[in-house]
């Protein structure tokens, strides 16, 4: 559109967003070549490297602990509060996984006569 007849401010109005917004694409394009999001414009993580290896440690260490208890360990060890899920989110990541409990059925005598008839 800029490379036309348009102006910064035309094309601005035209797409609703403010001028500023599209002189600073344009200028990236001139730079780049390319006006794509730039990597590594997410989210910032939770926790650090050493507190994910402690939470794995923890984890190993006490093997029946749950991720609430775990991230009670961690705040009270560091200071760093997270959500059970992040929690979960690291264990799964180094491939630690919640043990559950199986439910059986309790075999009583009377099962085991039967199996014999």
């Amino acid at each position: 559109m800029l490379e036309g007849v348009q102006t910064q401010a035309e094309v601005a109005q035209v797409i609703g967003v403010s001028q500023r917004v599209i002189s600073r694409i344009w200028t990236l394009f001139l730079e780049t070549g390319s006006a794509g999001r730039r990597p590594g414009q997410g989210r910032r993580r939770a926790t650090t490297p050493n507190e994910d290896r402690y939470l794995v440690l923890t984890a190993r260490r006490h093997r029946n602990i749950n991720g609430t208890l775990l991230q009670q360990h961690l705040r009270s060890a560091t200071g760093t509060t997270i959500s059970t899920q992040t929690v979960q989110n690291r264990l799964h990541g180094l491939g630690l996984y919640a043990r559950r409990p199986l439910v059986c059925v309790r075999l009583t005598s009377r099962h085991r006569c039967d199996r014999r008839e």
